[in-house]
């Protein structure tokens, strides 16, 4: 399976997307015109996280209303290779639940902010913050390889758009 070509372009994918598209048109059944696997491939490249040669036998396997529900309505969850399931469960992050790393993140900072030795804060603010980030790069970590490794690519788009929306700034 071709990798997610399009999230390893960060920024440029935008840019990239015709060179993507044709590298993709001849995986198309022949029978198809041109225009129409040029808009096939961009339909599928727009909800997904880039077009990719699995992707493409499953939309031309499937109708367009059956290629979408399966995406947006998945009949299991997402089964990744063991190797990248095994990467994810090694962060730090899924070491413990979300409500405890929130819990004990903001435990270290309010044990930070009460000390009154200048020297003893800085250096505890310090640990919290290389605590946060670590969670953050973990985070980040976790999601692109579900965008690159899941097949419930819509799903991933979703999750990130509205990661995205209701989200505030890392830093």
């Amino acid at each position: 399976m071709l990798r997610r070509r399009s999230v390893l372009a960060g920024s440029g994918m935008f840019l990239l997307g015709p060179g993507l598209l044709s590298g993709c048109a001849s995986v198309l059944s022949p029978s198809r015109s041109v225009g129409a696997e040029a808009t096939d491939l961009a339909q599928l490249n727009r909800i997904t996280w880039g077009v990719d040669s699995a992707s493409v036998r499953e939309w031309n396997r499937l109708s367009r209303r059956d290629y979408l529900a399966a995406q947006l309505h998945p009949s299991a969850p997402a089964r990744l290779p063991s190797t990248v399931q095994a990467q994810i469960e090694a962060l730090t992050l899924k070491q413990k639940s979300m409500p405890t790393w929130v819990v004990e993140m903001e435990q270290r900072r309010r044990d930070a902010a009460a000390i009154s030795a200048d020297e003893v804060k800085k250096r505890a603010q310090q640990l919290y913050q290389q605590g946060m980030n670590r969670l953050a790069r973990d985070a980040a970590t976790q999601m692109l390889l579900r965008v690159l490794y899941s097949p419930n690519q819509l799903q991933e788009q979703l999750t990130w758009f509205w990661f995205n929306h209701f989200n505030v700034h890392q830093y």
